[in-house]
């Protein structure tokens, strides 16, 4: 993590990043399928972060991981696989022939 950090202009580019303007709702398409996860002790992004993009999309699924912190799937990679893996056999029933 720290090797791309000291490359000339990353600092900016994140710091750069934080201030661009945010997309419209509309450019999210309700039909697309998007589910968020987020770590609930995040310090570095607050949860509060992740519920407020939440209401501006709505139709999308906020997944909160208890305790965990920034980057879920790896400071707690078990609880990540999970999510994913129910996310995924719900898909798999969704588009399953009757």
């Amino acid at each position: 993590y720290l090797a791309p950090l000291r490359l000339p202009g990353t600092a900016r580019a994140i710091l750069d990043r934080g201030v661009l303007p945010r997309p419209a709702a509309a450019a999210l398409p309700d039909t697309l399928r998007v589910v968020l996860v987020w770590g609930s002790a995040d310090r570095w992004i607050p949860l509060a972060r992740a519920e407020a993009w939440h209401q501006r999309h709505p139709w999308a699924e906020l997944v909160v991981l208890p305790g965990v912190g920034h980057n879920p799937m790896e400071t707690d990679a078990d609880a990540f696989t999970a999510v994913l893996r129910d996310q995924l056999a719900d898909s798999a029933r969704a588009h399953a022939a009757p």
